[in-house]
Formats: C-alpha cells, sequence, structure tokens
C-alpha cells in the first residue's frame, strides 16, 4: 500500500493545523539530534557501509545480543518485505486488523495469507510451519501481547516462524519487549522502529533481531547500501544518547490517558477503544470515516486516520495519535461539530 497510511497531508490544499492521522510522537525529533546531522551533512559525499556494520554493533550492544543477531533496514516496511520474500512461497498468518504492509509483502512474494481476527483467542491456534506476522503493540488498536503469552505460542509451534513488530513499543506504557526471547527461541524475529519514539519517519531506519541463521538468511537477499549514511549517522547518535532522547514514557502515558478521556466525553458519538499507546482507535456510531475526515480538513485544518482500509475495519472507524494540549481541544471541537452535523443529516 503505497496510499492510506496516515500522515497524507499532500492531498490536501488546505494547510494542516494539527495531524492526529500519524502516531509519530508530536513533539518532534530532538534538537540535539537535528543539530548533530546538520553537522555531519559532508557525509554524504561517501558511500555509507554496505550493511550499516558500525550502527549494528550498537544496536547488539544495546540489546546485550550478538551482532549475528542483528540486520539493520531502511525503516521497519524493509524489514518486512525482506521476510516474505526469504520466505517465499509461504504460508503466512496475519492477525487483523494491523499494518497493511504485512499484507502487501506477503502478496508481493506470493505467500498463501490467512486471516485471524485478533479479538478471537488466535494466540492459541497451532500454526504449523506458518509466518505469523503480528504488531505488538498492535496497530491500529494498542494491543499488546506479554512476553509470557508469546514465550507460550512460540513453545506450541517450533515449527512457525513469528514475525513481532515492536515499532510503537517505547511509546506504550504498558509494554515488555520480546528482545529477551530471542536466545531462547530460534523461531522469532522481532523487528524494531526509530521512526515512532524518536520522530525521524524521514530517515527511513529500523532493524531486525533474531537468531542468527534467521538474520543470515536475511543478510543473504539484503541489497547493499539501502540505509544512507546520514540516517546511519542519525542512528548511531540515538544509540548513543537513547535515554536522553527518548520520550518520558510517564508523559506518554499522561497525555495518552488525559487525550483519551476528553474524547470519552463524546460517548453519544463515539467510542474509544483504549490503549495504553500514544494513538487509539475509536468507533464512530455512523459509518462517517472517510467524510469526517474530509469535514475536518476543510473546516478546521485538522487531519485524522480514517482506518476504513484496515482489514477488519468499515467506516465506522478513525485512529487517532496524541497531539499538544492545544491541538486536541481543536480536534474535540471540530469532532463535536462534525459528528453532530452527520447524525443529524
Amino acid at each position: 500500500m503505497i496510499y492510506g497510511h496516515g500522515n497524507d497531508a499532500y492531498k490536501y490544499d488546505k494547510a494542516i493545523k494539527a495531524d492526529f492521522s500519524s502516531n509519530v510522537w508530536y513533539e518532534g525529533p530532538s534538537p540535539a539530534l537535528t543539530e548533530h546531522l546538520k553537522d555531519r551533512v559532508g557525509i554524504v559525499d561517501h558511500y555509507p557501509e554496505p550493511d550499516g556494520g558500525a550502527l549494528k554493533e550498537k544496536i547488539a550492544e544495546f540489546h546485550k545480543v550478538s551482532p549475528d543477531n542483528c540486520l539493520v533496514a531502511n525503516g521497519s516496511v524493509e524489514a518486512f518485505y525482506l521476510v516474505a520474500l526469504a520466505y517465499q512461497p509461504a504460508k503466512s498468518v496475519i492477525a487483523t486488523p494491523c499494518f497493511s504492509e504485512y499484507e502487501d509483502a506477503c502478496t508481493i512474494h506470493n505467500h498463501i495469507i490467512e486471516f485471524v481476527s485478533n479479538s478471537k483467542g488466535w494466540v492459541n491456534q497451532n500454526f504449523g510451519n506458518a509466518i505469523v506476522w503480528f504488531g505488538n503493540p498492535n496497530n491500529p488498536d494498542g494491543k499488546v501481547i506479554p512476553p509470557k503469552v508469546l514465550a507460550k505460542m512460540l513453545e506450541q509451534n517450533p515449527a512457525a516462524t513469528f514475525l513481532v513488530d515492536e515499532a510503537y513499543g517505547s511509546l506504550c506504557s504498558d509494554f515488555q519487549s520480546a528482545v529477551s526471547l530471542i536466545k531462547r527461541f530460534p523461531n522469532l524475529l522481532i523487528v524494531r522502529s526509530f521512526t515512532k519514539n524518536f520522530a525521524v519517519p524521514g530517515l527511513r531506519l529500523g532493524y531486525l533481531l533474531g537468531n542468527p541463521e534467521l538474520i543470515d538468511r536475511l543478510n543473504n537477499l539484503k541489497m547493499p547500501w539501502t540505509v544512507n549514511s546520514l540516517a546511519l549517522e542519525a542512528g548511531m547518535y540515538i544509540m548513543d544518547h537513547y535515554q536522553q532522547l527518548m520520550p518520558d514514557k510517564s508523559k506518554v502515558e499522561r497525555t495518552s490517558k488525559a487525550f483519551q478521556s476528553q474524547l470519552k466525553e463524546l460517548e453519544d458519538m463515539l467510542t474509544v477503544i483504549p490503549s495504553d499507546c500514544n494513538y487509539c482507535l475509536v468507533k464512530l456510531n455512523g459509518p462517517y470515516a472517510g467524510k469526517l475526515k474530509q469535514f475536518l480538513v476543510d473546516e478546521y485544518g485538522v487531519l485524522i486516520r480514517d482506518a476504513s482500509n484496515f482489514r477488519g475495519l468499515d467506516e465506522h472507524y478513525i485512529r487517532l495519535a496524541v497531539q499538544s494540549p492545544e491541538h486536541n481541544e481543536l480536534l474535540i471541537k471540530g469532532l463535536k461539530e462534525g459528528l453532530r452535523r452527520m447524525d443529524n443529516a
């Protein structure tokens, strides 16, 4: 899906004042990081390391694993497509609703795809030798699978390979990473991203962690130089200053809960699906997602995520990511007006 994700402001002539459609942390990248990259822009006259080796070393040290457990990628999406390529042809099981790129990667590489609803006890299934794809926390609903539950799934399905997308983990108060399980389970692959928590989506930087045999299988198919010099430099700086640059998790939790409380005041028009992440899924009383999105852009300069194109959802659903208090107030005002108009139409 090249189009249809959040942050599609480019489609509109109206200036966007507040973007609730992208679940990147709203405070933006650290000024220290952007200043560092300005100082290092001269590195673009050299080729980057073909495999991002220096960054791989830092990531491995941070997670207390071997560099052989790590692969640096051009964002998490490159990792998804690389896994789908490495296992083609295969059967893939995808827990829905979810990020559309799992399905797109599998489709391009001729996987037989089975979809399971993440609301129907799918974690207890026997997956045979399938590739099992899911987000943890999940996008768009913020559902979290604890490591002990994932460990049970891995134990019960030794022939399956589990691809766990942890892109939103650092922005979710109830999340525990599964990285500690890598040494125990050779059938686990974890994808992580710098995009969401460090607010650098334009750099395209992520990585895979897993058993060395799985990582080697992916490396044998990976093109060289897929991650550019500035992205690698950003990753090195972030890993060296990780805790200082990471958003305050208590602030993320506090602002997200306050935002969801504001939304719940509109309970006569919508239902908030509780989330411990910086975003939440919202069910509208009517099939208004597309019309509401257009209204909010036209009348308020506010952009939301129409969630109707998530498999398993429809035009009753939107996804919202917390923004500044002032922008949150603007959204609430726009939702009140827009939904009342639609309910009365």
